[in-house]
């Protein structure tokens, strides 16, 4: 997995196509407590939407910990469900909703690439062994 992150700068906009040619999935990230980090998000969800290639876009809106907010959930929710988004309210600072988002994402690529008839059954069995393997404890040693 490649994670880019252009962090909305500008200077990144004419790099963009390079970076979605053979993308499975685009993770759109906004501010709740922004209004102006939630028009730069519809703005990039609008561009992926324009792109040749299909891929499994997300909106997430962070920061979901502050109880100060400028973006009501319902209007995100809106807007995604009306562009065909997966939508999460997540928070970098406490984890939440983060591992789920990441599941989500690994079941729509799954449905989308499988070619059985059984397609959400197996996802749920991948998901269920992703969340098997969590709970495994992990026997590290050294510094890493």
């Amino acid at each position: 997995m490649q994670i880019w992150d252009t962090a909305g700068q500008e200077r990144f906009n004419s790099f963009a196509p390079n970076y979605i040619r053979n993308a499975a999935c685009a993770i759109v990230i906004y501010d709740i407590s922004n209004q102006n980090s939630f028009e730069k998000a519809r703005s990039w969800v609008y561009f992926l939407l324009q792109q040749p290639s299909s891929f499994v876009i997300v909106l997430a809106g962070n920061k979901a910990d502050l109880e100060k907010r400028k973006i009501e959930y319902s209007e995100a929710k809106e807007f995604a469900d009306e562009n065909r988004l997966i939508f999460f309210e997540t928070s970098a600072k406490t984890g939440q909703n983060i591992r789920e988002m990441f599941k989500e994402i690994a079941r729509s690529l799954f449905v989308i690439h499988s070619n059985s008839e059984k397609k959400e059954e197996k996802a749920e069995n991948l998901i269920q062994k992703i969340e098997e393997d969590e709970k495994k404890p992990v026997n590290k040693s050294g510094c890493c």
